[in-house]
């Protein structure tokens, strides 16, 4: 039972923090989120160590750029919920850095079970597989054209 919860795909401007010396300057963002999402082996990966992945990998929140990647976490890991946060300059990158994301979660913690694994109870809960396709398919309409959609992604998100 992946998936649960709501996601968002916005651009919205954001303010730059700047010095009594200069005006504010607005600069525009965009942004990917999922508030929730379930994956059963996330309880029994350790917190301390999924981070220091994250940070090794360059999964991240540059609190300068005011770009990158951040969780949400509820009850830790022990409820297996995480919530993700992407923002970039455009919504292409906000989406690339979802994707890279949700890449990376299932790398560390494990596959999640697919729609056919999935019990009749929480068969109308989205995959996590689903979310991945889904916003890779995103990805493929902001790059532009249908053509050998998984390629270019992969090439242009230097893999």
């Amino acid at each position: 039972a992946c998936g649960g919860g709501s996601g968002s795909v916005a651009s919205s401007p954001q303010s730059e923090q700047t010095t009594t010396r200069g005006p504010v300057e607005l600069v525009r963002r965009a942004y990917v989120m999922n508030e929730r999402f379930y994956h059963p082996q996330l309880p029994s990966m350790h917190h301390a160590a999924f981070f220091n992945m994250c940070r090794l990998k360059g999964v991240s929140f540059d609190l300068v750029d005011r770009t990158g990647t951040a969780f949400n976490l509820m009850d830790s890991f022990a409820g297996g919920v995480l919530g993700i946060l992407a923002v970039g300059p455009s919504r292409l990158d906000a989406l690339r850095k979802f994707t890279d994301c949700m890449d990376f979660v299932q790398k560390q913690v494990g596959a999640a079970p697919t729609r056919h694994e999935l019990t009749d109870d929480s068969a109308h809960q989205v995959s996590f597989q689903d979310v991945i396709r889904a916003i890779k398919a995103l990805v493929d309409k902001q790059a532009g054209g249908p053509a050998a959609p998984a390629a270019r992604y992969l090439r242009s998100a230097g893999r």
